[in-house]
């Protein structure tokens, strides 16, 4: 469970995220299913239980560079839109963060720039939270139906 735990978490790292595949996790969740080395609620748990960790360690790389008066490191304009989309969905920020959390290249730094833009970090737990089991829940839903229709072929293709 543990190395799962940290795959996820680099997976999700501000600046770490950014060049580690998530298939590393696919790949590692279904070895360790299909030799019986993890149930599913096992594997579940530990890819949410690391998305969340992954999650408030940018969340809070983000707020720590705000007090220090740091530059964020992106292009203005960039910057400037994710603001933008924000405060067009006022207390929504949660959107953000689960469509963030949607995109490879998104996933590890939307958590910063929240971070950045001064959400307290008892709402962003939450939205974290939330947005992680979202995230798990649809790909291991994808993963059993993908499963499901591929043995159905193959039981048609052998009748």
């Amino acid at each position: 469970m543990l190395f799962l735990i940290v795959l996820t978490i680099l997976d999700g790292v501000f600046g770490i995220g950014l060049f580690f595949s998530g298939l590393l996790i696919l790949g590692t969740s279904i070895y360790q299913y299909n030799n019986d080395l993890l149930s599913i609620w096992q594997i579940v748990i530990s890819i949410v239980a690391g998305a969340v960790i992954a999650d408030n360690i940018g969340f809070q790389l983000g707020r720590r560079a705000k007090r220090l008066g740091r530059k964020l490191p992106f292009r203005q304009s960039h910057v400037d839109r994710f603001y933008a989309i924000m405060e067009r969905l006022g207390g929504w920020d949660i959107v953000v963060v689960v469509f963030g959390r949607s995109f490879a290249y998104s996933r590890p730094i939307a958590p910063f720039l929240v971070g950045f833009s001064g959400t307290t970090p008892i709402k962003y737990l939450w939205m974290s939270a939330v947005s992680a089991i979202l995230w798990v829940g649809a790909w291991t839903l994808i993963g059993f139906l993908s499963v499901e229709g591929f043995q159905g072929i193959l039981n048609q293709v052998e009748a």
